[in-house]
C-alpha cells in the first residue's frame, strides 16, 4: 500500500481481487481535501504487442462508455482512465453506502409498496443505461449500493470492460470464439439467452425482476421452484401482491426474452402505471463505510458473449475555422468523370491479391446464403439529380464549390416511404491511408489498389421511417423492433440496431422487392466515401461544423445527437453523411490489417474473427479523426448503440 499511480492516486487499501484484476481504495492528491476514489486495475495478461494493442483499443472504448454512463446521478462517475506498465486502470467515484444484499434477507419478505419503490428507484438509472445502448449484464444485490448521502440506489460493476478484455486472445491479439472465455453474469440472476452468450436489454429486466421476487418472497433463489415445461419461476404462491403488480412482475421475468419488457423504459412505465397504494420510503439504515464499490470478483465461466465498442480511440483536439455554407462564393458547374485506372499511382510495395472466396465454404455466413436466393428484378428507371459539392483546405477554409450530377432510382416501399439508391460508377482506387496522414492507424495499411465494379448505394443512411416500414414486412429469421432508435424522428438515421438485425432487414427488403439488397463491402464503402478524393475527408483535409455531424472539440457548440439525413453537402458521387452522424455497418469480417485483402471490392469474409464486423464513417459522438475516409473500427455482430446505423447496397451487374 502507499503506491502512487499516475502521479496522484495514492493507494490506501485493497478492496478486492478477481479474475480480471484488483480494486483499490485510493486518494486523489490532485484535488482539494484528497477525496477518496476507487481504482480498478485490469490485468489482461497479454505478452504479444498486437494483443496488447487490441486490448488497449477495446479498453479505451469501454472507458468512454463508462464515462457516458457516469453522467447519471445513480451511476458512479468515471474520473480517469490510463495505462501504466502495460496494465489498465479505471478511476471511479467512491460511493459511501451499503449493498442492497444487506436489505434482501431470507425469511424477511418485503411488502409490496417497498418492492415497487425499489423497482422505480433501480429502473430509472437502468433506463438511462439502455438509452446509451449498453446492457449491464451483471445486475444483482451485491452490485447495487444504497448511497448514504441520499438513500438512492446506485448501479455499479458494469461488466463491459471485463468482458472486453476476456475476449482478447493472450497470444494472438484476436478475439476469442471458443468457450474458454467467460461471460459476465451470475447464474441466479442471468436469463437463458444470456447464458448462451446472447444478452439483450431485456436480460437486465429479468435480473431486476428476480431481485424483486427474492425480496417479496424472502426466499433464496434456488428455493423457488420452476415449471418443468416452461422454465418459468413459480413465485406467486410465496408473495402477497395485487394482481396487477403480479402481472407486471411476471412479465419482467418471463423465460423467453421476447415476452419480457424490451427496455428499462417499458418496465418503468409499467411500474409507474400501477394504481399503487401509498409508497413508503425505504427506512434509513445505519450508515456504513462500504468499501467494496465496484470491485472485481470471481465470475462463472459459461460461454463466450458479445460486447463491443463504439469509439475506440482517444481524441486529439484540432483547431478548426468553420466556414458557414451560406458564406461560400458563387458556384460553378462541373460534370463528374469516373476515376480512371491511370489516374492512380500504385504504392511502392508488391501487391499480394487474396482469394475472392474463403477456402472453407462454411465460412460464408448464413446471411450471404440467404441473400443468394434473390436475383434482382428489373430496376426502376434511373433519373438524374443535381447537387453541390464543397471542398475546403486544411484550415476548413473554402477552396471551391461545384455542381455535379449523378443517377439514382427510387425503391417504393409503400405507405409513402421510398428508398433512393445512387448509381456508383466502377473504378480503381487506393484503399487505406498513407503513413504520413494525421492520426493514421496501422489497421488502415498497407495501402492497396482495389478495383470496384459498378453498384448502387443508398443516397442516405437508412432512416427510421424506412426501418419502420421494412420491419413490418414478414419475418425471415429474426424479430425486429419497429422503433429501436434512441433519437426519435422519421428522417433521422435509424440506430441501436445490430449487424445481425441489419442482415434481417436486408433479407426482408430483398424478399419484398425481388432485388438482392445487402450491406456494402468495406471496399465499396471507402470507394464510395472517397468519390475520387485522396485526402483524409472527401471534402478535403478537414471537416467543419457546416459540413458534417461530428463531435466538436468544444461540445457546447452543438448538441450531441443525430441529425436528419441529408443535412449537409454530399460528396462527388451524390452520397450524404459519409462522414459522421452514425457509424455505418459493413458486410466484412474484421481484420487487423489489409494484408492479403481482396483487390476486387468484394466483402472479405474469410479469417478467424467472424464475430467482429467492420463499421465506418464515425458518428455524432466522435471527433474528427474517427470520421476520416480511411478510419476503421469494429463491433460485435449483436451489439447495439445509438451511434450505429447503416445504408444498403445493390449490385448493378444484377440489375
Amino acid at each position: 500500500m502507499g503506491q502512487v499511480l499516475a502521479g496522484h492516486y495514492q493507494i490506501e487499501q485493497e478492496l478486492g481481487q478477481g479474475g480480471f484484476g484488483k480494486t483499490f481504495l485510493a486518494r486523489d492528491h490532485h484535488l482539494p481535501g484528497h477525496p477518496l476514489c476507487v481504482v480498478k486495475q485490469l490485468q489482461p495478461q497479454l505478452d504479444d504487442p498486437d494483443a496488447l494493442k487490441v486490448a488497449k483499443r477495446l479498453f479505451t472504448t469501454e472507458a468512454q462508455i463508462l464515462q457516458r454512463l457516469g453522467e447519471h446521478p445513480q451511476i458512479p462517475r468515471l474520473l480517469a482512465f490510463f495505462e501504466q506498465q502495460e496494465e489498465f486502470y479505471l478511476v471511479q467515484e467512491y460511493i459511501q453506502g451499503h449493498e442492497l444484499a444487506s436489505e434482501i434477507r431470507e425469511g424477511q419478505p418485503w411488502q409490496e409498496d417497498r418492492a415497487i419503490a425499489f423497482l422505480r428507484d433501480i429502473l430509472t438509472p437502468l433506463d438511462f443505461v439502455h438509452q446509451q445502448g449498453v446492457i449491464h449484464r451483471d445486475l444483482k444485490p451485491s452490485n447495487i449500493i444504497r448511497r448514504s448521502l441520499d438513500n438512492q440506489l446506485v448501479l455499479i460493476d458494469f461488466g463491459a470492460v471485463k468482458q472486453t478484455l476476456s475476449q482478447v486472445h493472450p497470444l494472438t491479439g484476436r478475439t476469442s470464439q471458443t468457450p474458454v472465455s467467460v461471460i459476465i453474469g451470475s447464474p441466479n440472476y442471468m436469463p437463458s439467452e444470456q447464458a448462451i452468450g446472447r444478452p439483450k436489454f431485456s436480460s437486465d429486466i429479468y435480473a431486476v425482476g428476480v431481485m424483486a421476487i427474492q425480496a417479496l418472497t424472502g426466499k433464496s433463489l434456488p428455493e423457488l421452484p420452476k415449471d418443468p415445461e416452461t422454465e418459468e419461476i413459480l413465485w406467486k404462491q410465496f408473495a402477497s401482491v395485487r394482481k396487477e403488480f403480479e402481472e407486471v412482475l411476471g412479465k419482467m421475468v418471463c423465460y423467453h426474452f421476447g415476452d419480457r419488457y424490451s427496455y428499462g423504459a417499458e418496465a418503468l412505465e409499467a411500474i409507474n402505471s400501477l394504481s399503487s397504494p401509498l409508497i413508503s420510503t425505504v427506512p434509513p439504515i445505519a450508515e456504513s463505510n462500504h468499501l467494496r464499490n465496484s470491485q472485481p470478483e470471481e465470475t462463472h465461466p459459461i460461454f463466450p458473449a458479445a460486447i463491443a465498442p463504439d469509439n475506440p480511440t482517444l481524441i486529439t483536439e484540432l483547431n478548426l475555422s468553420p466556414v458557414p455554407v451560406s458564406n461560400l462564393p458563387k458556384r460553378s458547374t462541373f460534370n463528374f468523370e469516373v476515376v480512371k485506372n491511370s489516374d492512380l499511382t500504385a504504392p511502392e510495395f508488391e501487391l499480394s491479391p487474396a482469394k475472392t472466396n474463403p477456402d472453407d465454404p462454411t465460412e460464408i455466413s448464413q446471411h450471404e446464403e440467404d441473400l443468394q436466393k434473390f436475383s434482382n428484378h428489373e430496376l426502376p428507371k434511373c433519373s438524374t439529380f443535381n447537387f453541390e459539392v464543397v471542398t475546403v483546405n486544411h484550415c476548413g477554409e473554402l477552396l471551391e464549390r461545384q455542381n455535379y450530377q449523378a443517377q439514382s432510382f427510387q425503391e417504393d416501399l409503400g405507405d409513402g416511404v421510398c428508398l433512393e439508391m445512387v448509381s456508383i460508377p466502377g473504378g480503381t482506387f487506393l484503399m487505406g491511408s498513407p503513413g504520413d496522414e494525421d492520426n493514421q492507424e496501422s489497421d488502415e495499411s498497407p495501402q492497396h489498389l482495389v478495383t470496384v465494379a459498378p453498384f448502387y448505394l443508398g443516397k442516405f443512411q437508412v432512416t427510421q421511417a424506412q426501418w419502420h416500414r421494412v420491419a413490418s414486412f414478414p419475418q425471415i429469421n429474426l424479430r425486429l423492433e419497429s422503433k429501436p432508435s434512441h433519437f426519435q424522428g422519421d428522417d433521422l438515421p435509424v440506430e441501436q440496431i445490430s449487424w445481425d438485425e441489419v442482415q434481417e432487414l436486408c433479407l426482408r427488403l430483398s424478399s419484398h422487392t425481388g432485388r438482392n439488397y445487402r450491406l456494402p463491402s468495406e471496399a465499396q464503402w471507402e470507394y464510395a466515401c472517397r468519390a475520387g478524393s485522396t485526402t483524409p475527408f472527401h471534402v478535403g483535409e478537414t471537416l467543419t461544423i457546416d459540413l458534417a455531424n461530428y463531435k466538436l472539440p468544444n461540445p457546447s457548440e452543438r448538441e450531441l445527437k443525430t441529425r436528419a439525413v441529408g443535412s449537409f453537402n454530399p460528396n462527388r458521387f451524390g452520397l450524404y453523411d459519409m462522414h459522421g452522424n452514425v457509424w455505418e455497418w459493413c458486410n466484412d469480417h474484421w481484420h487487423n490489417t489489409y494484408n492479403l485483402a481482396p483487390n476486387n471490392g468484394e466483402s472479405w469474409l474469410s479469417g478467424d474473427q467472424p464475430e467482429l464486423k467492420v463499421i465506418r464513417g464515425g458518428s455524432w459522438s466522435n471527433q474528427l479523426l474517427n470520421c476520416r475516409s480511411a478510419h476503421r473500427n469494429m463491433l460485435w455482430a449483436n451489439y447495439r448503440g445509438n451511434t450505429f446505423g447503416f445504408r444498403v447496397a445493390l449490385r448493378a451487374a444484377e440489375g
